[in-house]
């Protein structure tokens, strides 16, 4: 994945792998810095809990 701001504007360009994973096709995301409202370089918490499989939520 590869950053960059081009013309007031959050430029996001995906691998191949990466694409497949996020199953999206578009290489390129532009997301406009106006929308950003908070960015962080620390790591979120999580534990194995959190993971399921999918369709496997009981209300």
């Amino acid at each position: 994945m590869n950053l960059s701001i081009v013309d007031d504007k959050l430029q996001i360009e995906f691998t191949f792998k990466e694409q497949l994973l996020a199953v999206r096709l578009n290489k390129l995301w532009q997301i406009s810095l106006a929308h950003i409202e908070q960015v962080t370089t620390a790591e979120s918490e999580s534990n194995w809990r959190e993971l399921r499989p999918p369709a496997s939520f009981r209300p």
